[in-house]
């Protein structure tokens, strides 16, 4: 855990504290990156390991599945908890997660509080909008930003401003509509900050450039393939080649970074979370009809870049999406080898947020792969043939 603390995300709150040997170091967030994070990982993949290694599960295996059960249900509980919107839904989820599939006879006293929760908000609202965590918190996120010792009141000013922004669009996301996609965009301002749809995009330094300049990642051809997919008949000969690109952008208020050039091997790129158009009628022959919905995939980001055509000016990405990414055995945290790629490019409004990976404990070639607000029920992960 101590180790998977490396290049977390700021997007997360707390920290991956090796409670084991150090639980004093753990501050309440610390412990809640616990439950949301760590027990559908780490904690039901060693489960699942003494289980498959152990004489008394085979004699009583439910003692093992019992176990896990409960400990998914506290996690699964928590993660709508923390929400900021609950909806009479998700209290009854939380009800049968907290008293139904968690066994009275392990309650302690605090297991026994939590069973009142879902009757708490119902009368007082999410607990997240009254509770003194969050101030404590917002405390938290916003001191360590502050770098400025010549203008401490404007870095803390300009760092409250984008921690606001990117909590307004996230209470405030729309479902994703590919018309506000390609809103045109007529700003020849460097810095770039524009909003496209409902997500505000803030890009800080734009370069002048070319197709060409990308060749080997085969930008050309993917920026046609992106066209076809939106009903734009594009042909390589009548691609406009002038392109401008960026290394780092900012969407909802969530850091991207990419490449320098394509043969920049020594950036760091965001390992990120994207909802990506998929065409669930997709390789059924000619005559289907397109039948398109958002998944959830994961990969890199490797390059911003604005491109115009036919008048029109979107501002798009460049992704190295993962293709193998499945449930986990048992948790179901979307999880991967990452040698499975395709580049793939898309609107920069598809990146939902910087994700993180978790190397599995017993199989140094696949990694978890989690982010800040994770829902596990609420996951859809795309189909690897669907994009």
């Amino acid at each position: 855990m101590a180790n998977a603390n490396n290049n977390l995300p700021k997007t997360f709150e707390g920290a991956l504290v090796d409670i084991h040997s150090q639980p004093n170091f753990a501050r309440c967030v610390d412990w809640i990156m616990f439950i949301l994070h760590i027990i559908p990982t780490y904690v039901i993949e060693q489960l699942n390991f003494q289980q498959s290694n152990s004489k008394q599960s085979k004699k009583s295996p439910h003692i093992f599945n019992k176990s896990k059960e409960a400990l998914l249900a506290l996690s699964s509980a928590a993660s709508l908890i923390l929400e900021f919107q609950i909806s009479e839904e998700k209290i009854q989820k939380i009800t049968r997660f907290l008293r139904d599939e968690m066994p009275v006879n392990a309650f302690t006293i605090s297991q026994h509080y939590l069973s009142h929760v879902p009757d708490i908000i119902r009368q007082l609202g999410p607990p997240r909008l009254y509770s003194t965590r969050t101030m404590e918190r917002q405390i938290g996120v916003v001191k360590p930003r502050i770098k400025s010792r010549s203008k401490p009141a404007a870095n803390a000013s300009n760092v409250i401003h984008q921690i606001q922004t990117k909590s307004y669009f996230k209470r405030n996301q729309k479902t994703f509509d590919d018309d506000a996609q390609v809103d045109d965009i007529t700003s020849d301002k460097d810095p770039l900050s524009v909003t496209v749809g409902d997500a505000p995009i803030t890009i800080s330094k734009l370069y002048n450039g070319s197709l060409d300049q990308f060749s080997k990642l085969g930008l050309k051809a993917l920026l046609v393939a992106y066209y076809s997919r939106h009903k734009i008949p594009i042909t390589d000969s009548c691609l406009d080649n002038r392109i401008r690109f960026a290394r780092k952008a900012e969407v909802r208020g969530h850091l991207f970074k990419g490449m320098a050039s394509e043969d920049d091997e020594e950036s760091v790129t965001t390992f990120a979370k994207a909802s990506l158009t998929v065409d669930r009628n997709a390789n059924m022959g000619y005559n289907s009809q397109d039948v398109t919905s958002y998944g959830t995939y994961f990969g890199n980001t490797l390059l911003f870049f604005r491109h115009t055509q036919n008048g029109t000016t979107r501002i798009l990405c460049l992704l190295n999406v993962y293709l193998d990414t499945k449930p986990s055995v048992g948790g179901g945290v979307p999880s991967g080898t990452s040698h499975d790629t395709r580049l793939h490019v898309t609107e920069i409004t598809h990146l939902d947020c910087a994700a993180h990976k978790l190397q599995y404990l017993h199989n140094t070639n696949k990694d978890y792969y989690i982010y800040q607000g994770m829902v596990r029920d609420d996951i859809i992960l795309g189909e690897r043939r669907k994009i």
